[in-house]
């Protein structure tokens, strides 16, 4: 009988055969990203938590390399990729310290059990980690295409100002962030599904399964996710729009008139 890590290695395998096949040259940037978060993950955060080095530190310093590894690998060092950076890590750090705060009130602790450790595992300050990890994949999407749709909105011919870049980044974020929330909740939900069964199942009420540990916290991290969504956008737009508010997208009034001739473009 094959073992279990037979079908983890044949789906890997599986997976970048049809990465390649798809994305052709780009899949090398995306096996590289892949590549280097695990090696964060593993390496620095998994080995850290054994070390007993501080969880939120653990948290930040991840969050930072991560966001590094995969905005710089992909979009290279500019401004469009500093301003998704900054906005990366503000909106992720924002939501976990929220989570977390909202756990402290509530008493909340994400425990795991399992039979082969014989007793529950519960690290302090997990719920912090395990909010920003989960999230930040999500806000390095939506804040990647906020600042892509800014970018392409710049090939106008007309000026346009860091106010107009902010608004612009609105409207934008506005149109993206509707299948992201929905995304979000599924995924909670799908975590979320089978452990509500069985509580129904023995005659829980709604509100007393809301108020076991792990839906709570499955729940809150969802809402308070999305709330991060809409955040982000707020975030993305600033400092997008501040990073190139010296930048139009084509001159239509020159400082410098030759010949009656306007301003090339920027």
């Amino acid at each position: 009988m094959l073992s279990k890590q037979s079908f983890i290695i044949g789906s890997v395998i599986v997976f970048f055969i049809a990465l390649i096949i798809m994305e052709r040259k780009s899949s090398i940037k995306i096996i590289l990203r892949a590549f280097l978060t695990m090696i964060v993950l593993y390496f620095i955060y998994a080995k850290g938590v054994l070390n007993n080095v501080s969880i939120a530190f653990l948290s930040i310093l991840v969050v930072f390399l991560v966001s590094i590894i995969n905005i710089l690998i992909k979009e290279g060092i500019h401004r469009k990729s500093f301003a998704e950076l900054i906005s990366v890590i503000i909106t992720s750090l924002l939501t976990g310290v929220v989570i977390l705060i909202i756990c402290k009130i509530t008493n909340t602790s994400v425990t795991y059990q399992d039979a082969n450790l014989g007793n529950n595992t519960n690290i302090r300050g997990m719920e912090f980690s395990i909010s920003v990890v989960c999230m930040l994949g999500i806000f390095m999407d939506i804040i990647s295409r906020i600042t892509l749709n800014l970018d392409e909105a710049k090939d106008k011919t007309e000026d346009i100002s860091w106010k107009e870049q902010f608004k612009e980044g609105i409207v934008i974020g506005r149109q993206l962030i509707s299948e992201k929330i929905n995304m979000l909740f599924l995924i909670f939900v799908g975590i979320t599904l089978l452990p509500i069964c069985m509580y129904i199942s023995n005659g829980y009420s709604l509100t007393e399964i809301l108020n076991i540990d792990y839906i709570f916290f499955a729940c809150l991290v969802a809402f308070i996710g999305n709330i991060g969504l809409i955040i982000s956008v707020l975030v993305t737009s600033f400092f997008y729009s501040i990073f190139n508010r010296k930048k139009t997208a084509y001159k239509t009034t020159s400082e410098n008139i030759i010949d009656g001739k306007r301003s090339l473009k920027l």
